[in-house]
């Protein structure tokens, strides 16, 4: 009988280990799961981080882009407001060198309605200087225009 009582005490140890083993399996396969589940997450994240760090630069680098496009727009900027100050003073000039002409020319026909009045060569000389002087007026006004349409055509700096 005592060997039926340690037979029995055995086999209810053997069971119970057997049951043991049985749930450990369960939950080993349920970590298992678990973890693979864990690892496809992982993967995903990393797959997500990559791609965020790929738009991330693209990102950096069109703004670079944009800043060094930006920065030679502002040069281009800045010489064509020199260029225009340029044109401007030489505009300023050829109206000065116009205003004198103007009077030179005016001096001519007053001294020309004299020498009319008195007669002789001196007329015939003066005339021609006269004729000079216009031709040189005409000039000036020509280069006065184009002057003022290369200031136009020019981009006008917003203020």
């Amino acid at each position: 009988a005592a060997s039926a009582t340690k037979l029995a005490a055995v086999e209810r140890r053997l069971v119970a280990a057997s049951e043991y083993i049985e749930g450990s399996k369960q939950e080993l396969a349920t970590h298992q799961m678990e973890a693979a589940r864990l690892c496809g997450e992982l993967w995903r994240r990393r797959e997500e981080e990559a791609q965020f760090r790929q738009s991330l630069e693209e990102k950096e680098g069109e703004l670079e882009r944009r800043r060094k496009e930006e920065a030679r727009r502002c040069d281009e900027l800045a010489a064509d407001r020199k260029e225009v100050a340029q044109l401007r003073g030489e505009l300023q000039c050829r109206k000065k060198e116009m205003q004198q002409m103007c009077e030179e020319l005016m001096r001519h026909r007053r001294f020309e309605t004299q020498l009319c009045e008195a007669g002789g060569d001196e007329w015939m000389r003066h005339k021609k200087e006269e004729a000079q002087l216009q031709l040189s007026l005409e000039e000036t006004e020509k280069e006065l225009c184009t002057l003022r349409q290369s200031a136009e055509e020019v981009p006008q700096p917003n203020p």
